[in-house]
């Protein structure tokens, strides 16, 4: 092979193939020119690349699915994948991701791509199911009292009234969500050295105490809710009725009848002839009463309340990184 200069500031490389029935052949592979650098050429000043946490890195892809039931309401859902050098979730952070995907009822499928994914403030994903590839993740916790985390517990209707069924039986509640599933292809997690304290009841002084410390959970898929159940129905009262007395009764009639006696009618004994100042006939007059001629009622009978819903089950994580279990369980809570 050799190298002729056929021009300023170009060069041609030639070069010999050895041909299987022995002839040689030459062939030039090309002409390229030495060019000076391009700012030289424009006059423009060198630029120096975007931020790593810059937009101008980032790609989102957002697909539209047909209507499911999610998060338990119909709607439609979405995929969302994105791409980065550096991705940030954070509150404000110029890239706007936090705001557009947190708190989000609707993204069934969240995927991201990045060298490096940070977590600033607390990033709730409602039973999204996420899958990131990244070399490192980074929870940075933020200065408010919350901790940088992935959160996929579900919504839940557990003060939700199901109400009652036609016959006054309680409905029943449904049962929770489960938690979308968090996959993790990565090398390296990285989290702040922040602790929560742990409190344990004092018994000398009746007072809750810190006795340790924890690490907050990064990775949050526990399983929504059950409902709360149908009330059912009270029974309807029986018909009460007031007892009485009568005051002119002897002491034994009024200790044996005062309690049991739901109508009296009282009578007067009254003259119909006087002879010469003399009654000469006696006759039994109604008096009035109190009361009424009826017998109490039984009450009726109460229906039933509806059963609760069942808890939905806790997240799958799948981790790439070599974590011990120690590590794990420190990490996630399902």
């Amino acid at each position: 092979m050799r190298k002729e200069k056929i021009g300023k500031g170009f060069a041609a490389l030639l070069f010999c193939l050895l041909v299987f029935n022995g002839s040689f052949a030459a062939a030039e592979i090309g002409v390229n020119p030495v060019l000076p650098p391009e700012q030289d050429v424009f006059g423009v000043e060198p630029l120096d690349p975007p931020d790593p946490e810059s937009r101008d890195y980032v790609i989102v892809s957002d697909v539209k699915n047909a209507a499911e039931s999610f998060n338990n309401e119909e709607r439609e859902t979405r995929n969302i994948a994105i791409s980065g050098k550096t991705v940030v979730f954070q509150v404000g952070h110029s890239n706007g991701l936090y705001e557009d995907y947190n708190e989000r009822d609707y993204i069934k499928n969240m995927e991201i791509y990045a060298e490096k994914l940070i977590i600033r403030n607390p990033l709730n994903l409602p039973q999204t199911n996420v899958v990131i590839y990244a070399s490192e993740i980074r929870f940075e916790d933020p200065d408010d009292g919350t901790y940088a985390r992935i959160n996929t517990t579900p919504r839940d209707k557990r003060d939700v009234d199901p109400g009652n069924n036609a016959d006054g039986s309680g409905i029943n509640g449904i049962n929770g969500l489960n938690a979308g599933n968090i996959s993790l292809f990565i090398e390296n997690i990285y989290t702040d050295d922040t602790l929560i304290p742990i409190y344990c009841f004092n018994p000398f002084t009746w007072e809750q105490d810190i006795c340790g410390h924890e690490s907050p959970k990064r990775f949050i898929m526990t399983g929504g809710y059950g409902q709360k159940a149908g009330p059912g129905t009270r029974g309807v009262n029986g018909n009460s009725l007031t007892t009485w007395y009568n005051a002119g009764w002897s002491q034994a009639q009024t200790d044996r009848w005062k309690y049991h006696t739901v109508y009296i009618e009282t009578w007067k004994e009254i003259c119909d002839w006087w002879f010469f100042g003399s009654c000469t006939d006696w006759d039994w007059k109604f008096n009035g009463s109190n009361g009424s001629k009826t017998w109490p009622s039984d009450g009726t009978d109460a229906k039933p309340a509806g059963k609760p819903g069942n808890p939905g089950n806790g997240g799958n994580l799948t981790i790439s990184a070599n974590l011990t279990a120690e590590q794990l369980i420190a990490y996630v809570s399902n």
